[in-house]
């Protein structure tokens, strides 16, 4: 049997009856099960504490790039996509940090190092091998649309929140055994979303318990939140929940778009017109930012595939 979450009470306690943040109530049960997963690498760890920190300069950048063979390959190799807009290649580790900033390295060397459990197979939710990192890679590359079209400023960090945006589903995949599963499935049938399920079922959602694991992994705390709140973007103050969730719509579309099945987030239009609202986004003309997601995924050597082998 799988481990479950205690119940709110038992968590909390019988005295108090003050409501409680529900990824807080579970915290403990959340922290053990992502204590399993593999720990992010020491360039991933050592970018996000220079992420937070006032004193860093691209130099710093470079020279621990310089110093992961693999990190390093993957920089230069993005930095000469034609996505980034590079005119002339790029062989220099310190000219390819510049072209693509500091987010954009932090998010590669993230994906790095969580390329093994993104590309296993998160059976608990109908996944096969690749398709969580397909959903996360191109759920990524629709924040950077996102960004750059929303009239409203959106912070740099939510194309990592985009790409961590389902981690949660790597968590809370260990707390559903056979019978919790048929029941997840039970809930959707009756037409409640995938987040309205998982609580019914595990009293706590992927989106809480991928935040957790963003505090856990020290990530900023914008990444935090649009990781909690991707699919509850009107729950959030900031406008990065509003970014994620409308990257998370486009990847949905962009999955129908090519006959695949790696989405579970069927985008809710009162909630998309909201969003699109919160950050100036036009989305009158969504099918050409879903041609624009698909042409730079196809820019980019991810080792993934849009096509559904026939």
């Amino acid at each position: 049997m799988a481990q479950r979450f205690g119940t709110p009470t038992s968590l909390a306690g019988e005295v108090d009856e003050r409501p409680r943040d529900p990824m807080l109530v579970h915290a403990e049960a959340i922290a053990a099960a992502a204590a399993q997963l593999r720990p992010l690498s020491h360039s991933a760890a050592q970018l996000i504490a220079m992420n937070a920190a006032d004193d860093v300069s691209s130099a710093d950048v470079v020279q621990l790039v310089s110093h992961d063979q693999v990190l390093a390959a993957a920089v230069l190799r993005e930095a000469n996509s034609a996505a980034s807009g590079a005119t002339s290649g790029i062989t220099a580790i310190d000219q390819a940090v510049v072209r693509l900033g500091m987010q954009r390295v932090l998010s590669l060397s993230i994906r790095l190092s969580l390329s093994d459990e993104l590309h296993e197979a998160v059976p608990e939710y109908g996944m096969t091998d690749g398709e969580l990192g397909l959903l996360s890679v191109v759920g990524s590359i629709a924040a950077e649309v996102v960004r750059e079209r929303a009239t409203v400023r959106l912070p740099a960090e939510v194309n990592t929140a985009a790409l961590l945006r389902d981690i949660g589903l790597l968590v809370l995949a260990r707390f559903l055994d056979t019978p919790h599963r048929l029941l997840l499935d039970v809930v959707r049938d009756t037409g409640s979303d995938l987040p309205a399920g998982e609580r019914m079922v595990l009293d706590a959602n992927h989106g809480e318990a991928g935040g957790l694991l963003c505090q856990q992994w020290r990530l900023p705390e914008t990444v935090r939140l649009g990781v909690q709140y991707h699919h509850d973007p009107v729950a959030c103050d900031e406008p990065i929940a509003h970014g994620v969730f409308l990257a998370d719509v486009l990847a949905h579309l962009v999955c129908e778009r090519t006959g695949g099945r790696w989405s579970h987030s069927a985008p809710d239009p009162d909630v998309m017109a909201e969003s699109a609202v919160a950050i100036g986004l036009d989305l009158s003309s969504v099918d050409t930012l879903v041609d624009t997601v698909i042409t730079r995924f196809e820019m980019r050597d991810t080792g993934l595939s849009l096509h559904v082998p026939s």
